[in-house]
């Protein structure tokens, strides 16, 4: 007898919080929710969407992260069927930091 692993989907769709458009290639990672250890993760495609597929019913955190913008959180959350996460995660633009340049110089 041969025992075949069947999991579940988690699917969503990652969106810019102020333009609305969808973000391409953004990171989105699982993780257990009792001791945060990765267990799998994808990037979104180009209209930004996500499947993570085979995963085990539990409790889950769940991220998104894309350059320029900070993580997004969902969870924790119980995954007891296939689930798709509300439709969209909106990681708010971080603030443009500048870095101010004093003129010195280390001298020997």
């Amino acid at each position: 007898m041969i025992n075949a692993i069947v999991g579940l989907t988690i699917s969503g769709k990652v969106i810019d919080s102020e333009s609305g458009r969808p973000m391409a290639y953004a990171v989105v990672i699982l993780y257990d929710a009792k001791d945060t250890s990765r267990i799998t993760g994808t990037y979104t495609d180009e209209k930004g969407t996500f499947a993570l597929k085979k995963v085990r019913p539990g409790e889950y955190l769940l991220s998104a992260d894309f350059v320029g913008y900070r993580k997004e959180w969902i969870g924790p959350f119980t995954l007891k069927g296939d689930t798709n996460l509300g439709g969209d995660f909106r990681p708010p633009q971080e603030r443009e930091t500048s870095i101010e340049n004093t003129g010195e110089r280390l001298l020997r």
